[in-house]
């Protein structure tokens, strides 16, 4: 498809124009690499977190890009004002490079259901059973987020997927992908919304319908440097982006035993009262959507919830107490949606498990289990649920990402002593880091003071591996815990293949 720089630019706010005042050129491309640039690109210059996309001009000029979209301030203009090519100044790059995806994509603009998910665990695990449970039920949701991007084609009878590397995609990948699915009759969506994009208002034009906070635990202060300036993030899904969504009916489905998530309620009661809050939780019976019964198997799980006055039951592919709360998290947006509590059941009962989501590695020998678990709340769950269903020992792997907030290490050794009987800690993805250095800070978190706990360090996370399914037992339950759906390593900067899945069934089989 090929739109008119005119026709896309029509009721932006430009500051001025400078290069050629040739609007008519046509556009078949969107892009904020310098690299990916054809003579129908139009090229977005904004400041980013890393660097000023603003220094790839020449770069972009040179290789012939049609058009230019760039923040006006800050910057000297004068190599730039005989360029060949129409170069807009705004004031707002970010802001308009949204509007203009939002305009190339979805041209026709249509009124469709997206709903939302952040909070420290349980965004992927949510977003992925809402699009599972909302496609049995007869409306084909997409899933957006940290296991890629994916709806089911009906043309093609097959599932679409598209990679993703980061938890929210930037915007133009974002509407790329709503665009096409939407031209296969997809109309709703569930996004993973990460603090990171929250803060840095990268998707900040979406039409929210529903907004779900799960939980605050500590992650991502590396980037954030205090939980405080970390809540505040999670916050603007509400009071910035559901508050000014223009679409009716709007709902807000949030945890109320989270401390953040009854100060988001109480927001809501005095500052947004067209929102529909639902609060939920896994321990609080005076909430409106709770739990009321559970029980775990290796391959499954009974529930029962009532919702909002509603009693549902079923059974559940999904396995552990993590994921219980996950399930109540998505019912009870599939509630506050309006469905009933036969059409609830109907679209639970269907789902399937998350990759790398407490992802059962299937044998006839040893439990194991993968994990995505990176943080200490997230590690203390996956061994907590884990812990039920186990009639041997609990044998946890484990590591640490590099350039990653450094206070988390030593906790996260410090949950494992405290439900695990023997650990294994090895490398995760050490980055630029030397990952014995990773190794030794996660080690300093174990105490000591747990009778018959024992761990081993094993830098080689193949050998980690190996180590940990050979010592298991039958009745042993092993946790892989750290990279979950991930299929590489990230070792000084370079992407090594490596799944725990793989390398699990390898192992297993020999």
């Amino acid at each position: 498809m090929k739109i008119s720089l005119k026709e896309l630019s029509a009721g932006l706010e430009v500051q001025e124009i400078i290069g050629s005042n040739n609007l008519a050129v046509e556009i078949d491309n969107l892009s904020t690499h310098s690299k990916k640039i054809t003579p129908t690109t139009l090229f977005f210059a904004h400041q980013g977190v890393l660097s000023d996309g603003r220094k790839y001009i020449a770069d972009v000029l040179k290789a012939g890009v049609c058009a230019i979209i760039s923040d006006a301030d800050n910057f000297d203009w004068t190599p730039y004002r005989s360029a060949q090519v129409p170069i807009l100044l705004v004031a707002n790059a970010k802001a308009t490079k949204a509007d203009i995806s939002k305009k190339f994509f979805l041209p026709d603009n249509p009124n469709l259901l997206l709903v939302g998910v952040t909070g420290t665990n349980g965004k992927t695990s949510t977003c992925w059973i809402i699009s599972q449970a909302l496609t049995a039920i007869s409306q084909p949701c997409g899933y957006i987020g940290t296991v890629g991007l994916r709806y089911y084609s009906p043309s093609l009878n097959k599932e679409v997927f598209a990679e993703n590397n980061t938890t929210s995609p930037d915007v133009i990948d974002l509407y790329q992908f709503i665009g096409a699915a939407h031209q296969e009759g997809i109309n709703s969506f569930a996004i993973e919304t990460s603090s990171h994009s929250l803060d840095q208002k990268r998707l900040g034009n979406i039409e929210w319908s529903v907004a779900v906070f799960t939980n605050l635990t500590q992650d991502h202060l590396d980037y954030h440097k205090t939980l405080e300036n970390y809540a505040a993030a999670k916050k603007k899904l509400f009071v910035e982006e559901l508050k000014n969504s223009s679409q009716k009916n709007k709902v807000a489905v949030v945890n109320v035993s989270d401390s953040v998530g009854q100060e988001i309620v109480a927001w809501c009661k005095q500052d947004a009262p067209e929102i529909k809050c639902l609060g939920y939780s896994q321990h609080d019976s005076n909430a409106a959507c709770t739990v009321v019964d559970f029980k775990f198997f290796q391959d499954r799980t009974e529930l029962v919830f009532n919702l909002n006055g509603t009693q549902v039951k079923f059974n559940s592919q999904l396995v552990g107490d993590y994921n219980v709360e996950n399930m109540l998290t998505a019912a009870s947006v599939l509630a506050g949606l309006g469905f009933s509590g036969a059409q609830i059941e109907k679209g639970l009962s269907a789902v399937k498990p998350v990759p790398g989501r407490l992802e059962r590695i299937a044998n006839d020998k040893i439990s194991v289990f993968v994990d995505y678990a990176h943080t200490p709340d997230a590690l203390f769950r996956a061994q907590d649920s884990l812990r039920k269903l186990t009639t041997g020992k609990l044998i946890t792997l484990f590591g640490c990402g590099g350039d990653r907030d450094r206070t988390k290490r030593p906790k996260m050794a410090y949950e494992v002593e405290k439900l695990s009987d023997y650990a294994v800690v090895t490398s995760d993805n050490p980055r630029t880091e030397d990952p014995e250095a990773i190794i030794q800070e996660i080690l300093g978190g174990f105490t000591g003071t747990r009778d018959n706990f024992e761990y081993v360090a094993i830098t080689d996370r193949h050998e980690a591996l190996k180590h940990a399914l050979t010592i298991a037992k039958p009745g042993d339950v092993v946790l892989v815990a750290g990279k979950g759906h991930e299929d590489y390593q990230d070792v000084k900067g370079v992407k090594h293949h490596f799944s725990d899945q793989e390398e699990c069934r390898k192992i297993l089989e020999n």
